[in-house]
Parts: C-alpha cells; structure tokens; sequence
C-alpha cells in the first residue's frame, strides 16, 4: 500500500472548461451559494469539484455530491441555500432513499450504493 494521491487523469481542454462551468456555481458571486462565502470560502469546494469531475467523469452524481458538500457546510453556518439542483440537473432527492432492497440487492444513487 502506499500514501501517493494519484492526480486525476488529464482531461481534454473542452472537458476542463465544461468541468469549470458546471462546478461554477459553488463560486459565483450572484448564484445560489454567494451568501455562504463570508463563511466558508468555495475556492477549495470549487477546485475538489473539478478534480472529482476530471478523475470520475460525470457518472454516479459527481456533480451533485460535489456541489452538495458545499451545500452542507453552508447549512451547518445557518445558510439555506435557495434551489439549485434542477439548474444543475440534480434530482431533488436521491433514488435510494425510496428503495427498499433485499439483502443480496443494491442501489446505486446520487454517488453512493445503498444496501439493505
């Protein structure tokens, strides 16, 4: 085993810029998450984003798990965030949530396997 981060593949120049775009909302000024930033500055929110992007691809809810997270320490200051998600193509709530498995089945939602 070892400690070494792997850097995330090298994405194309038109994949970086559309990475940048959709993760941008964690830090515009005008968005969703502006009142937050007196609390918790989105620069590094923002860049984990797009790592994850670069690294994942836009498969199994990067995006939203992404954007979430800033979301969440945004709410543990106090700050609601007004909706985002349909402006970011993210379901309102994760699938699993109503899914009930057996024990040999699984749900893979919004970035995470749900198991019974």
């Amino acid at each position: 085993c070892t400690d070494e981060v792997v850097p995330p593949p090298t994405p194309s120049t038109g994949d970086l810029i559309e990475f940048q775009n959709l993760c941008g909302i964690i830090r515009n000024i005008s968005g969703p998450f502006a009142e937050c930033f007196f609390y918790v500055n989105p620069g590094s929110y923002y860049d984990a984003c797009v790592y994850d992007l670069a690294y994942y691809g836009l498969a199994n809810g990067m995006l939203c798990k992404a954007i979430e997270s800033y979301e969440q320490i945004c709410n543990v200051h106090g700050i609601i965030i007004p909706a985002w998600k349909p402006t970011s193509y993210c379901p309102l709530t994760d699938p699993c949530d109503n899914i009930t498995c057996a024990s040999n089945e699984w749900c893979v939602g919004i970035g995470r396997a749900h198991f019974s």
